[in-house]
């Protein structure tokens, strides 16, 4: 199996090279040689190296090269990472309110649940209990009661905000992973596609 970088022995054929870089690269487009530089397009990539070149030279080069490029494609990904959490615990609109939707204020809505269901319970023995209730904080800073039935629509509005906010994430990140310069790396811009 070839790949990059090519390795040429002292007596290289460049047609022979050709044929056995086009049989073993399944992205091959084409391959020239211009005096003593090989050049190869696989997929949209150029590679190209000196025939000259030393390959523990070259291979060194690649080494250094892909080490980079996994550290920048990793910087960026934990950025986007940074960037999902930031958005799912951000506030969010219920009921033309602006609740507060920091992370504390959305875990504790878990045991808000847990409380709503034995109370629902509770309520189907003796009917004269009341409704379950809380008291929410709303972006105004003021205090807003929420029923059972608006628990559970809170509880749905942020699993699809935080699942919407995850699949957005992995495609960033697929496109990230996708792309092999550096530059590109790090200038991708991953701010579309978020939940409001």
């Amino acid at each position: 199996m070839i790949k990059y970088p090519f390795y040429f022995p002292a007596d290289y054929d460049f047609e022979c090279l050709k044929e056995e870089i086009k049989a073993n690269i399944e992205d091959y487009k084409s391959c020239s040689l211009s005096g003593r530089n090989l050049t190869v397009l696989i997929n949209h990539d150029i590679y190209s190296q000196s025939t000259f070149d030393d390959i523990n030279a070259v291979i060194a080069s690649y080494d250094v090269n892909q080490k980079n490029l996994e550290i920048a494609i990793n910087k960026k990904c934990n950025e986007i990472t940074e960037y999902r959490e930031r958005v799912i615990y951000s506030d969010f609109t219920y009921d033309n309110d602006i609740f507060q939707g920091d992370r504390e204020s959305q875990e504790s809505l878990e045991h808000t649940i847990e409380a709503n269901n034995t109370n629902e319970r509770l309520r189907v023995a003796d009917p004269s209990i009341d409704a379950f209730s809380i008291e929410w904080i709303i972006k105004n800073n003021t205090k807003k009661i929420i029923y059972n039935t608006d628990i559970d629509a809170i509880t749905l509005l942020l699993m699809n905000k935080n699942n919407e906010c995850k699949i957005n994430a992995f495609w960033h990140k697929a496109i990230v992973f996708s792309l092999t310069d550096i530059d590109d790396i790090e200038n991708y811009d991953f701010s579309a596609g978020w939940p409001a």
